[in-house]
């Protein structure tokens, strides 16, 4: 009885560990982006690398991919200066020249979380979730999802 008391205790603990939510104190200081991938391209900014998901491989033409990889390595210096920095309710979001900021909340929609922004009258929202270290900010569009990956600074 005793093992099956702890098993259930085992499994509530990394049940409540794994969906813990993400508060707006968690959030705040310097995140830089580390990866993402966006319709089976996959970035690593860290190593400078594009790869491709065996899906992608199978369904695009060689050359295709290799004009895709090469964009994306030609753009890898704005993607190694990409960072999001949460102060307060503010959010400021930087790649390369580009600066957004805007205000931020957190809302819980079922088990996921959503960062609902707000800048110049203009209103975003992105699935946000913790994976390890790793924020994540899926950015959903009919056609082409894409996730991104942050590490705190």
């Amino acid at each position: 009885m005793k093992q099956v008391l702890l098993f259930f205790s085992v499994c509530l603990f990394t049940t409540v560990a794994y969906t813990q939510t993400i508060t707006p104190q968690d959030l705040q200081g310097t995140w830089k982006l580390v990866s993402f991938d966006v319709s089976g391209v996959l970035v690593d900014v860290i190593n400078a690398r594009v790869t491709f998901t065996p899906e992608l491989q199978g369904s695009v033409p060689a050359e295709e991919l290799e004009k895709i990889k090469a964009g994306m390595i030609q753009s890898m210096e704005a993607f190694k200066s990409a960072n999001t920095v949460f102060e307060g309710n503010r959010i400021t979001q930087t790649m390369g020249p580009k600066v957004n900021t805007g205000k931020f909340a957190i809302e819980n929609v079922g088990e996921k979380q959503f960062l609902f922004i707000s800048e110049n009258g203009n209103e975003d929202d992105v699935k946000i979730y913790m994976d390890g270290k790793l924020l994540h900010f899926v950015q959903a569009d009919d056609e082409h999802p894409v996730n991104f990956a942050f590490i705190k600074q």
